[in-house]
This record gives C-alpha cells, structure tokens and sequence, in this order.
C-alpha cells in the first residue's frame, strides 16, 4: 500500500513541475548529473522576491547543487518569481540564486520531504528566508493591531498564517502571539467584524519572535471577517458564495437588548422577529425567508458553542389562550459574543437534516489573555398599558317599535328598529378603572456581573458571568424570576492541543395570565363587558360571569431548570492538518402547574376547581469530529475538510389533572383520569465531506455533501444525502478589470443546496393507547391503535439557489449587498386522511406537499463618521418573500 505521504509528494512533484515546465520554456528541470532510480524524489519550491520591495524577480536562474558539486538541477523564475525543482530526497543541497544586478544568494539544506525556499535578492547584501522542512526550525509571530483612523487597540481580531492552521486572536489590548511557526517567509491575513482584511509577509527566524503590527481601517463590507463553518474551521466571507451574516454584540452594546429576539431584530435582512404577545416572559418567533413548510415549526437551528440546541418557541403545555414561553430566549445576551446566521439550504447544507430553516450560531464569551476584567451593572426597566391601544365599551340606549326603552346595537340602529337616545350612551373601560383595574405598571430590574482573563502568555484564558431577572408585566398575575450561570475555560495545553470547555446554568420561573384565546382571558372579557351601571356593579365592566378577581385566579406556572454543556479540543499535529472534536448536552427540566380554586373562574364542568400538572425531562446530546487540510500548490489552496456527527434527543413526561380542591389549599381529591406518561426520542448519524480550492486568493470554488440516517426516518429510508456546489469571485481584484475611482470592491457570489426537516420523533412508528374494554366477566385493560406506522416516512427536503453580489465605494465605507434566493420545499409533510375502516385514527403525516418561496434581499451600510470619541454607522436593510403552496398532492 502507498503511504499518504508518498502520494501528496508525488502529487506535488508532478502539479509543480508542470507548472515550472510550462513557465519556464520547458527548461524546468535539466539534470547535469546522473541519478539512481532507487531514490524517492521530493520538490523544492518557493518565490524569488526583491528585497527592497518584495517585488518577484522573473528570469532568476535557481540551481539545486549537492554538496561537493556533484549534481546539478537548474531552472528559471516564472513571471510571479516562482520556481520548482524535483531531487533525489536523503540529500545535503544548497539553492544558489543569480540575476544580473543582484547579488547573488543561497542556502543549505537537507531534502527529506518537499520543501519550501524563498529568497530575497539584493543589489548588494544578501537577504536569505529559508522555509526549512517543517519538523525542524521554528519561530513564533507577535505584534499589535489598531485602528487606522482612532489608533486604538482593535480586540478579537483573527491573524491568520495563510496555507496553515495557524491562527492568532487579539487581546482587549490588541495583541496577539503565534508561537511555533516553521521558519521561512510566510504571508498574514486578519479578519474581524466591520473592518478591511489586511496581508502582511514576513519572515520567521528560528528561535526567535518577530514582530508583525497592522493597522486596520473600517470597513462597511467586512469581506475580511471570519466566519466558522461546519467542519468547525474558520474561513473569510471572501472565500464563501452563500450569504453568512455575522453579528457581534459589542456592535450593539448601547442597543436596549433584552434577549436573542432583540439582538436579530433589523439586523440581517430576511429574518423576521415575530412578536407573538407583549406578555412578560415569553418569546417571539424567528423565521428565516418565509415559511417553507406546511406542517412544521419554521424556527432556525440553534447552535450553542458547536452543539445543537432545544429551539422549541412553543414550550408551554398547559392552555393559556395562545401564549407560551420559549426555550429560545432562555440565553442570556449578555453571554453572546457574536452570532452567524446562515439563512438556508445554500448555506446549511452541511448541517444537514434539521438545517432547511437556517442556521443562528452562537458564540459565547472567552477570556482573553491579559489582566481580569470586572464587569457588573444594575438596569431597571418599566412599560405601561397605552390607554390608546385599548378601546372603550359603548352601549346606547333607544326606542324601540313599541316606544320602550332598551339597548340599542348597532345593526338595530342602522336598520332603523331602533331609535337611539343622544343622552343616553354608556361608555366604561374596565381596563383602567382603579381598584379594580387588572393592570398596573411593569417593570424588570436586571442585576450582572462577569469577570474575564488570562495568564499573560495566553496559555489559560477564562469568562466568569451571572445575571437575576426579576419583574412584573402590566398584568398583575404576569411575573418572571430567573437567573444565569456561566463559566467558559479555555487553555493551550501546548503549541499543538487545545482545550476548551463551555457551561450555563438557567433558573427561569415564569406566571403567565390567561390570554388571546382564552375564555377566562382578560382583554377578551374585558372588551365582551357591558358599561351598563349594573353590569358594573356586579362584574367591574367585564363580560358576565367574569371579573377581575376571578379571571386572576387561573394561575398558569412554569418553572425550568437547565443546563447547556460542551467541551472543544482541537489538535493540529502539523502546520496543514487539524483536528477538532466537540461534545455537549443541552438538559432541562420543566414543571408547569395550571390551577383554579373551587368557585374560581367558570369551568363550566369545574366548579370545584381544577390542577393540572405537567413534568418534562429533555436532553439534546452532541458529539462532531471534524478534521481540515489546507495545501498550496503555487497560487492554488487546497482546503479539505470532513466530519462524522451524532446527534441524540431523548424526552420523558407525565401529566396528570384532577378536581374538588380542599378549600384553602391547593389539593385535588378527585383525579380526572388517569396520569400519562410518555418517554422516547431518536437518532441521528450523519458524514460530511468538503473541497474547497482558491485561485490566487481570488476566485474560490467549494463543493460538499452531506449523509444523514435518523431513527425519525421510516423504515425504508435509507442514508438521505444533501450536496452543495458554491462560487465566490472577487472580480475587483483581476488585474485586467476596469478601475473606477469611487468602486473599492466588487464580488460576484452563487451558491445551491440542499437541507432536510425531520418528521416528528414518533411520527414513523405505530403507537397505541391503553383503553378499558368490557368482556364477559368484567371489565378487563387493553390498547387501540392511535398511530399508525408509516415506513416510507423521511424528510422534508428543501433545495436552495442563491447569488449574489457585494459592491464597496469610497474606500468600503459605502457596501451594497444584494442577493436573490428560491427555494422549493419537495415531500413536504401533508396529513393523510385515512379510511374508517381502518377502525384507528382519522390521518397521519406523509411526504406529499411542494412549497415554493423566492425572494430579495438587500442591505446598505454606511460608515459615516469614526473618530476615536464618536461612530456613526447607518444601516438599510429590506427583504421581500413571496410563499407559494404548490401542492398538497394526492391525499385520496
């Protein structure tokens, strides 16, 4: 078998001497020597640069000459400075350089594997950067980057060393370190949220850290940020042809942010944030390019640190008209550092069965190396009901056809059957008649604190944080209380393993009042009440049997406890090759309690009271393996990335009701029922694999597939696969494109891809209920089918197309981005009616729907002012979507 390494050399040998071959007049290689065939060859290659200016020298004549003079192998420069000589490996060589009015240079070396030499050339000293093999030299990188306009330090700013793994991050002091570079001349890139990428080349020394500073302008366009893709590695927005927009909170830090919902709200154009009540405590929805299916929720997946997350936006069980919390808001803001949001398909592809939504990642805060820093602040909050918003009740009285005097409607008086008195209109808001009122003023006080730091040679970097939630909302039986943990640890175990470990703790109580739907709801008895003095009298206004005591009595409770835990370990064993593994749970515990007294709010059927209880144990288990190759073949990256992935969800829950409370206690006597249980969940293993290769940091091309096999499939599904093909063109930077003053950047972007939406954890198989039957001799226990199962069930698949185009003026202070998407939803799940005969349920799910949903959207940005005291940075975005149902397909 041919060893890996064999093949990549040899590889190599044959990309490069064809490269040199066809530069070079077909003179690359000539042997003035001879050479055994027993010898394994290996290349030397590299760039002949002019010192003074780092310009490439072409015609530069490069001879590879053994020690003692024996052989010879010889070549020239192409026009971009490069070279390319394959010789026998196991040798002592020195590279000799000459072109006329230069001096003159070398370097000796021993060949093992391929090797990269680059020499600077001067008109009379000599400038030598040897890149020696990787097992042998090395040095470390260090510097500093500011902000070209205020000079302040710019933290989290990534310095990358391209072609490798290598990466550094900045301080809150904007320093960073790259230790154990291989020695040789290599190129840096940095990226970083709202400023330009910059290039730098220099030259690692041996046993010493040189010194690297940049200084960075702003930049609407932030081509140069890095975002982490699915394989966990980080790539520029340059290299990718989907859409990824990226936000970083402290862009925001004087936005009035509360939770997640605030931080997307306007941000990224084509996620909607949809209020679903002003209700203290509960969520909003967030949907990404409209709704692409009929049956299931739209909501994103929700990444946390690398691991999957419960995004369930209606987690309440228990009736309270419509509103319910949501497992969303649950984060806390002030944890969050930045958040990448991949809008669908083209860009989620790789995430595989679950992503066709989207895909919000999350980034909590890390310590950075340097002094602790303490951070603790206190905020209150207060909100009113607008006596505007909610409108009075009005009742005339009149005459009627017998001249009596009675209420008159509307209807009656338009039709002329009855006559209204101009004296005699009633008009009573029961909202905001004190005592009785049922609202009051709101408010939410905030209490945090979070330390941050780290040794001072960033070997140990950590982030401490805790915040209480406490507050009232303008109803009087709306309150939350809850509370945030959070520890982050990260450490550099050594120059090549990492480590990193990532925990919350959440304490969240929420009451929630009965609402919307709701027949015991407030705002809907109170607009359903009559302003007649004698239904004031006797129900405050409200909708007869209802009053403000009453309807406050129906108490709705939810109280969670939950834990989100991962751990990162990332293992780079040489400067082209990484590994990173990460594990993780997202565990809670729910409770939930509704409860009527006996004589509370009309239950009809209840009016000894009811309790009913609710507990939900659920857990979201994690585990990736990723690993990246990154390669440069003269002015070709190669980057290869692949990853297996387990995803677990699992649940158990019991419910139970019962009635004829004890006055003055909250004990049901008597059961309604018997209690139900439920427990299950399901599986899901997926393989993904990826290539991507960039001409002359230039033109990008990138394609990948992803396997999915889940338990939620039916039986006869096998391994469903979602592939993606993208392109990404920095068109600006062809030397033989136009020059327009005003234009400082133009990229040209498609993408397509495709991603799934399971069915249901239970929906494939046939499940039953247990009933009591009578047979002779009594009464005796047995099941009817209440699911049946279906084999062919699988899921949802979404394909996506998407291009684009990213335009920046005026030195990227101005940045259009414009992008177009279609989306087609096939074997969208549809309810199945099925025949009575069956003797069992009435329907079930299967794949027979088709939606379509197409699109634009747009963002204008603007970097209007930047001084070192004041910002000013304006920001346009709009989306249109158009839903269209193309099918329900043949449900006969």
């Amino acid at each position: 078998m041919t060893h890996p390494a064999h093949l990549r050399t040899l590889l190599r040998a044959l990309v490069l001497s064809a490269l040199c071959i066809g530069t070079s007049g077909g003179h690359a290689l000539a042997q003035n020597g001879s050479v055994g065939t027993a010898h394994r060859t290996a290349v030397v290659w590299g760039t002949i640069l002019g010192a003074a200016d780092a310009r490439p020298l072409a015609g530069v004549a490069v001879a590879l000459v053994e020690t003692g003079g024996r052989a010879r192998y010889s070549t020239q420069t192409d026009s971009a400075g490069r070279y390319g000589i394959s010789a026998p490996t196991g040798t002592h060589y020195r590279l000799v350089a000459r072109h006329p009015g230069y001096q003159p240079d070398s370097v000796g070396f021993r060949l093992g594997e391929s090797t990269k030499l680059s020499l600077e050339l001067e008109a009379h000293t000599i400038g030598i950067a040897p890149l020696a093999a990787e097992a042998q030299e090395r040095g470390g990188i260090a510097g500093r980057v500011i902000d070209a306009a205020t000079n302040l330090p710019v933290p989290e700013v990534a310095v990358r060393v391209e072609g490798t793994v290598y990466t550094g991050r900045t301080d809150a002091q904007g320093q960073y370190r790259i230790p154990e570079v291989p020695a040789g001349r290599v190129q840096l890139r940095t990226g970083r949220v709202g400023y330009d990428g910059r290039n730098q080349a220099v030259t690692v020394i041996a046993g010493q850290t040189i010194t690297a500073n940049f200084s960075l302008s702003a930049s609407a366009l932030g081509l140069g940020e890095l975002v982490v893709t699915a394989t966990g590695r980080e790539e520029r927005k340059r290299e990718i042809g989907n859409v990824v927009t990226k936000i970083e909170t402290e862009q925001v830090e004087m936005a009035p942010i509360t939770n997640l919902s605030n931080l997307l709200q306007g941000r990224a154009p084509g996620v909607a944030v949809l209020p679903s009540s002003g209700t203290l405590g509960t969520g909003n929805r967030i949907q990404i390019r409209g709704a692409s299916s009929i049956s299931l929720v739209g909501t994103p997946l929700i990444i946390i640190d690398g691991i999957r997350t419960n995004n369930d936006v209606e987690a309440s069980l228990l009736f309270t008209g419509g509103q319910s919390a949501s497992r969303v808001e649950d984060i806390n803001p002030e944890d969050i550092e930045s958040i990448e949001i991949l809008k669908g398909p083209a860009a989620s592809a790789l995430y595989g069965t679950a992503a066709a939504n989207g895909v919000i990642q999350i980034t909590t805060k890390r310590g950075r190396r340097g002094t602790s820093q303490l951070r603790a602040f206190a905020q209150r909050t207060t909100s009113e009901t607008l006596r505007s918003q909610v409108p009075s009740n009005f009742l005339a009285r009149g005459l009627n056809a017998q001249g009596q005097r009675v209420n008159c409607s509307f209807v009656e008086r338009a039709a002329g059957t009855c006559v209204g008195l101009p004296d005699s209109i009633y008009e009573y808001n029961p909202l905001f008649q004190a005592p009785n009122s049922p609202l009051r003023t709101g408010y939410v006080n905030k209490y945090g604190a979070s330390i941050s730091g780290g040794s001072s040679d960033g070997a140990i970097a950590y982030y401490v944080s805790g915040e209480a939630d406490e507050g009232t909302g303008t109803l009087r039986f709306n309150e939350i209380d809850r509370a945030n943990f959070r520890a982050n640890v990260s450490s550099r175990l050594s120059e090549k393993f990492r480590l990193s470990a990532s925990t919350g703790f959440i304490s969240n109580f929420i009451q929630l009042p009965q609402g919307d739907n709701s027949s015991g709801g407030v705002f809907l008895n109170a607009l359903r009440g009559s302003p007649t003095p004698t239904n004031i009298q006797a129900f405050s206004g409200f909708a007869p049997p209802h009053n403000p005591s009453n309807v406050s009595a129906w108490g709705n409770e939810q109280d969670l406890r939950r834990f989100i835990g991962s751990a990162n370990a990332e293992y780079r064993p040489l400067s082209w090759l990484s590994f990173n593994a990460v594990a993780g749970v997202d565990q809670s515990n729910r409770f939930e309690r509704s409860f009527v007294d006996a004589g509370g709010t009309p239950q009809g059927s209840r009016p000894m009271g009811l309790r009913e209880e609710y507990r939900l144990q659920q857990s979201e288990f994690t585990a990736d393996l990723n690993g990246n190759m990154v390669h440069e073949f003269g002015r070709v990256t190669s980057t290869t990335s692949g990853g297996v992935r387990y995803n677990e969800s699992v649940f158990d829950e019991t419910y139970a009701a019962g009635t004829n409370i004890t006055p003055g206690t909250k004990a049901a006597t008597e059961p309604l029922g018997a209690p139900q249980e439920g427990a299950g969940g399901n599986k899901l293993f997926g393989i993904l694999l990826s290539q991507q290769f960039g001409f002359a940091d230039r033109f990008f091309v990138t394609g990948a597939i992803r396997g999915d096999q889940s338990s939620a499939f039916g039986e006869n599904i096998g391994l469903i696969t979602y592939p993606a093909v993208s392109a990404s063109w920095v068109l600006l930077e062809e030397p033989w494109f136009l020059e327009v003053d005003v234009l400082s950047h133009l990229r040209l972007r498609a993408a397509y891809g495709e991603s799934g939406r399971p069915p249901g954890r239970l929906e494939a198989i046939r499940a039953f209920t247990d009933r009591a039957a009578a047979a002779e001799g009594g009464i005796v226990p047995g099941d009817v089918t209440s699911r049946l199962d279906n084999v062919n069930l699988k899921a949802e698949i979404t394909s996506e197309t998407e291009f684009g185009a990213d335009v920046g003026l005026f030195d990227n202070r101005l940045a259009l981005e414009v992008t177009r998407f279609s989306k087609n939803t096939e074997d969208a799940l549809v309810r199945l009616p099925l025949p009575p005969s069956l003797g069992g349920p009435v329907s079930q799910y299967a794949n027979l729907g088709e939606v379509e949903n197409k699109g634009w959207e747009s963002s204008v940005r603007l970097e209007a002012i930047r001084t070192e005291r004041f910002d000013l940075n304006l920001r346009f975005n709009f989306s249109t979507t158009q839903n269209k149902l193309v099918s329900l397909g043949d449900t006969t």
